[in-house]
């Protein structure tokens, strides 16, 4: 599991795009991995705001078909950079047999709550 944070607009999904591309490209496509990226949520919906699919391409199907899952989720006014669903999509897409994971928070700062810090710990050992 691989974990990508920082601040709104550093680059996070830019970033995540092209160690998806290069990881695809060094192992053959072989790997199948799992993108969670999770979005500051909008006011009125509560759905994810930025979308970050828009931006990556290395989720395509290549030549061995679908080998790369993303699903965006929103922090629903969790209070953090994460979101309160995260524990279980991460026990699913790990039951699912996904040989990497990685996990793009929202921009530092965009948890949409001012509490200062919350801990969170993967049940995933």
């Amino acid at each position: 599991m691989l974990g990508i944070t920082g601040t709104g607009g550093a680059g996070k999904s830019s970033l995540t795009d092209e160690l998806v591309r290069r990881l695809r490209l060094d192992q053959g496509d072989a790997l199948r991995i799992a993108v969670i990226s999770i979005d500051p949520s909008r006011r009125k919906s509560g759905g994810a705001l930025l979308g970050d699919r828009i931006r990556m391409n290395a989720i395509s199907p290549w030549s061995l078909g679908p080998r790369v899952f993303m699903r965006s989720l929103a922090t629903r006014d969790f209070g953090s950079e994460i979101s309160q669903a995260l524990p279980e999509v991460l026990l699913a897409v790990q039951a699912a047999g996904f040989d990497l994971i990685v996990v793009e928070t929202s921009g530092i700062g965009q948890g949409g709550t001012p509490r200062s810090c919350r801990w969170w710990t993967c049940p995933c050992t």
